[in-house]
């Protein structure tokens, strides 16, 4: 987690990381809480997590990201971390912790957005 945070914090202005960070803790959280509880259909990138929980991860971390950033920016970034959440990236033969790569993606799609548009 704090590695995540110590990521996002000196690579992006802080209006990125900010909601990056929040799409961190409320969609990882939510996503683990709901897969957990009430998970039925697997996840296609993973067998270890849920498709239930990443809608509700998806939710969670875009209610927490539209306090700081528009709506459009936190719907994409929590989407697209949620997805990235779900696929188990590795380096050698190490896993990159999803609390690294969570608010990563989510900054970088705020970034790519706000340079699109």
């Amino acid at each position: 987690y704090l590695i995540g945070v110590f990521f996002v914090v000196a690579f992006f202005p802080l209006d990125i990381a900010m909601p990056a960070i929040i799409i961190l803790a409320f969609a990882d959280s939510a996503s683990y809480i709901f897969g957990v509880r009430f998970g039925k259909t697997q996840h296609p990138f993973t067998n270890k997590k849920f498709v239930e929980g990443m809608i509700a991860g998806i939710i969670a971390g875009f209610i927490g990201a539209a306090v700081f950033i528009p709506w459009q920016e936190a719907l994409a970034a929590s989407f697209f971390a949620m997805v990235a959440e779900g696929i188990e990236i590795k380096i050698g033969l190490t896993d990159v912790d999803d609390n690294i790569v969570i608010p990563l993606v989510a900054a970088i799609t705020i970034s790519v957005i706000r340079l699109l548009f």
